[in-house]
């Protein structure tokens, strides 16, 4: 092998231990589930709707709390960071992202981690009041663009 494919190699196995690893601390921790959510386009409202109401139907409950925050008093704080129209995300089946996220956290007054499967990285979102809901909300993202839950 050429240098820079084992360079690759060892990249590719350290991103799958660090998945490794980090679903198995996570499924060690007690009280914690890994929870399959649907794939529809709604799977980051589904989500944070299973986190937040036990079931995955209220996803566009979600939403619309979610939209609503984008929309309203705070919308000069987030319209420099859309990456799409607030008609976009207020529509049933487009994708959530890092401002819908964001949103959430200053909605349900919530920290969100987020585990990124591609990247073995965590992100933390939390929002910028007091959080209220004593268990953060633990997403798991992958590659595919598709968000599950620990619960």
């Amino acid at each position: 092998m050429e240098p820079n494919n084992n360079h690759q190699f060892a990249v590719m196995w350290v991103k799958l231990l660090t998945t490794v690893l980090a679903l198995v601390l996570l499924s060690a921790i007690p009280r914690h589930r890994f929870v399959s959510v649907i794939a529809d386009g709604n799977c980051q409202f589904r989500a944070l709707a299973q986190a937040l109401y036990g079931n995955q139907e209220e996803h566009t409950k979600v939403r619309d709390l979610v939209t609503g925050e984008l929309a309203g008093r705070l919308f000069s704080h987030y319209q420099n960071f859309m990456t799409h129209s607030l008609s976009y995300y207020q529509q049933v089946g487009t994708w959530g992202d890092h401002v819908t996220l964001q949103a959430a956290c200053e909605v349900f007054s919530v920290k969100i981690l987020v585990y990124r499967r591609d990247s073995g990285t965590w992100n933390i979102l939390q929002p910028r009041g007091t959080v209220t809901r004593k268990r953060p909300i633990i997403l798991y993202f992958t590659p595919e663009y598709h968000y599950d839950l620990y619960i």
